[in-house]
């Protein structure tokens, strides 16, 4: 069955329903009792129920900055306060760090994670990788500790780490996190200028 509006002055606009329906069902739509928004879509509650609601986004900020360098560590946790770059290819604009402080471009909940190896000639490396996060812009605790030991590789001595944490970031302006790497001996967290070695991603999932 088709319903058809005839414009008022030529063509005309119909809704037309299928064939048949599942199961030959009787299925009755009720409209809603305002106009949406601009950009807004309809939706179901799955029992016939229409509203308007925004439309689902992909991901709306994603970023990551990498080491550039090599940064001595020693067997104490040492906060990585510089040599930070950003990687191209991201989504949404975050700033660049400040003295390792990182701060986010909108709120929602981010996925934060932090890879890095260590390198050494000598000792055994035995690596610890931690992210720091403030809810109130100064007070720091750790949301996420990473282990490892050592594989021998030719030379040297490797141990990679990857931490990762949830953040949900209600106000952009207090809550921030910052990275930190401790080892035993005092070995090197691998950085490099053009490849992720020791690096951070972040990516917003959605609406905190």
């Amino acid at each position: 069955m088709t319903v058809k509006l005839i414009g008022s002055s030529s063509g005309s606009v119909a809704l037309d329903a299928p064939a048949s329906t599942t199961s030959g069902a009787n299925i009755e739509f009720k409209l809603p009792v305002a106009d949406g928004s601009a950009g807004q879509v309809l939706q179901t509650d799955g029992s016939g129920n229409l509203s308007w609601v925004s439309k689902p986004t992909g991901l709306t900020a994603a970023q990551q900055f990498r080491l550039t360098a090599p940064l001595n560590v020693p067997n104490s946790y040492t906060t990585l306060t510089s040599n930070w770059a950003k990687v191209s290819g991201s989504i949404g604009s975050f700033a660049d760090p400040a003295s390792g402080i990182f701060s986010f471009p909108l709120t929602g909940i981010y996925s934060v994670r932090f890879s890095g190896y260590f390198e050494d000639t000598g000792a055994t490396p035995y690596g610890i990788l931690r992210i720091f996060s403030t809810s109130d812009g100064s007070n720091y605790s750790p949301i996420a500790t990473g282990i490892n030991s050592n594989a021998d590789i030719e030379t040297y001595n490797y141990c990679g780490v990857t931490v990762e944490a949830f953040v949900d970031v209600t106000n952009t302006t207090n809550d921030k996190v910052y990275f930190a790497a401790y080892n035993d001996n005092t070995a090197a967290l691998d950085g490099n200028a053009s490849q992720n070695r020791t690096y951070v991603t972040f990516l917003r999932l959605g609406d905190t």
